[in-house]
């Protein structure tokens, strides 16, 4: 697509037709005037006229490479891990996701119009729905950060699985553009940088995460827990409760369990500070079972 959808890509098959197109008169020239040259025909006129095609062909050539020296060449493949085009009613959407493992996750639409960004659209929003289980439906409205890309961050995507994702664009006097993405969320493993983990918890999985990814000490972290049963569904009205152990004491502090807000069966755990090191959360889920959560909390 970068060769039609670019404006390098577009200078570069220029300068491939029109090179093709001189060798192409370079071969006729050579071919068919060239013996009736040598032969005493009268082919000069003709030999002239193509010989200056040929070079006028050539010299928008040279246009076109110092174009392509000046030029951009397509952005290479991002280093997002999930990154999808589509087109839909004469704009071209890519959806990028910085992570593809439960937890907070920052989402880019990119809008392009031929070769434009579509600017100052009204609205752009995304839709998340998961595949496998009935998790509800979120949204997420995205705000420009550059021409043409729209930016939102959010713990959307909390649970492992399939997730559909819609994008929405408005534009003014036309009707929404709107496409769907399946976004594949795996279970992390071993770290790798996140903070999502998958807990056992007697008849329970847990999936927990903070939210900054990255918590410093003596500022506010909030651990998100969400709670599914041995079918995979969310399970809603429990009571939970963090306990901490680590570098400093630490109240046990209750979950805020909201499903309009969070979805169901996500729980928050908001703290105000920890001091730095390493920590050991035991998530309860009332009396009937416990996991733990392990912590980071740097300086």
């Amino acid at each position: 697509n970068d060769l039609y959808e670019t404006p390098y890509g577009i200078a570069l098959a220029v300068k491939i037709v029109l090179v093709v197109a001189a060798l192409a008169i370079a071969s006729f020239n050579l071919l068919r005037w060239g013996p009736r040259l040598r032969a005493g025909g009268r082919a000069r006129a003709a030999l002239i006229r193509h010989t200056t095609a040929e070079t006028a062909i050539l010299a928008v050539v040279i246009v076109a490479a110092a174009f392509l020296t000046a030029a951009q060449p397509p952005a290479q493949k991002s280093g997002a891990a999930y990154d999808q085009t589509q087109h839909v009613a004469g704009l071209r959407l890519e959806l990028l996701a910085s992570t593809a493992t439960p937890g907070r996750n920052r989402y880019v639409l990119r809008v392009h119009q031929a070769l434009a960004p579509v600017t100052h659209a009204e609205k752009v929003a995304f839709r998340f729905t998961m595949v496998e289980h009935d998790m509800g439906e979120q949204e997420l409205v995205a705000t420009e950060r550059a021409p043409g890309e729209y930016v939102a961050d959010g713990s959307t995507t909390a649970m492992f699985g399939t997730w559909k994702i819609q994008t929405i664009v408005r534009l003014a006097g036309r009707e929404d553009v709107s496409t769907v993405f399946t976004f594949p969320v795996a279970a992390p493993a071993g770290g790798g940088g996140s903070t999502s983990r998958v807990i056992t918890a007697g008849p329970y999985t847990l999936i927990a995460f903070t939210d900054p990814a990255e918590p410093q000490a003596g500022a506010p972290v909030t651990l998100f827990v969400v709670i599914v049963d041995q079918t995979g569904n969310p399970v809603v009205g429990k009571t939970v409760t963090a306990n901490f152990a680590g570098p400093a004491q630490q109240t046990p502090i209750t979950a805020k369990e909201d499903a309009a807000t969070l979805g169901p069966g996500r729980y928050e755990i908001a703290v105000a500070a920890l001091d730095a090191g390493s920590w050991k959360v035991t998530i309860a889920i009332g009396n009937e079972a416990s996991g733990t959560y392990s912590l980071d909390v740097s300086r």
